[in-house]
């Protein structure tokens, strides 16, 4: 790898196939197949949305989901293609902080909310690249947080997902959807102009 600063290791995961994944502060991201004595360097030049790499994970395809300043890098292995998300593929925010994989779904969190991918809506398409259906929290969603740390994220015991926020631990609970239940409303006073109005029960 090279060395300095700029390449501090982010995280390290292994696949299925017992390939280890290297992301890097700096210089994007490597991979390690030692059955093949082989490492592929995935960068800018390789497709990669940016060297600097805020946390990755993999999905239930052994496919690393890469969270970058610039967006999401995806990466067929098999197929040796690499795409791009930002936020014309769904992702709330390009600026991501972290990927985190449970139960189907890809969280991604950004600086300004969180993105879940659903798996079974993500198909390949050598003309197109990724298929996907994106959904996105922010506080019109009920996320009390947005602005999520870089490579906070897990996946609980419980089925939940906790991720740092500012200096917070924001719990999701069970699977995201957006809260459509309407909330009751009170009226306790009006003020026109300066002058509050009288309200009466007739």
């Amino acid at each position: 790898f090279a060395q300095g600063k700029e390449s501090a290791v982010v995280k390290i995961r292994e696949d299925a196939k017992q390939q280890v994944w290297i992301a890097t502060k700096g210089n994007g991201i490597y991979k390690i197949d030692s059955a093949r004595s082989l490492i592929q360097h995935f960068g800018p030049d390789q497709g990669h949305a940016g060297s600097e790499v805020n946390g990755f994970d993999l999905d239930n395809s052994g496919w690393p989901w890469i969270a970058t300043s610039k967006g999401v890098t995806v990466i067929d292995d098999e197929h040796q293609h690499v795409y791009t998300l930002a936020t014309g593929q769904g992702l709330i925010s390009s600026a991501a902080n972290a990927a985190v994989y449970h139960n189907g779904t890809m969280a991604i969190t950004t600086a300004k909310g969180l993105t879940t991918f659903a798996e079974s809506k993500t198909t390949l398409n050598s003309t197109t690249g990724i298929e996907l259906t994106a959904q996105s929290f922010d506080r019109n969603q009920g996320l009390a947080y947005t602005d999520f740390n870089a490579g906070s994220g897990t996946v609980l015991k419980d089925g939940g997902m906790a991720f740092g926020v500012d200096s917070k631990v924001l719990r999701i609970i069970g699977q995201t959807s957006v809260d459509t239940v309407s909330s009751p409303v009170y009226l306790t006073g009006i003020v026109l102009e300066g002058k509050p109005l009288v309200l009466t029960d007739n």
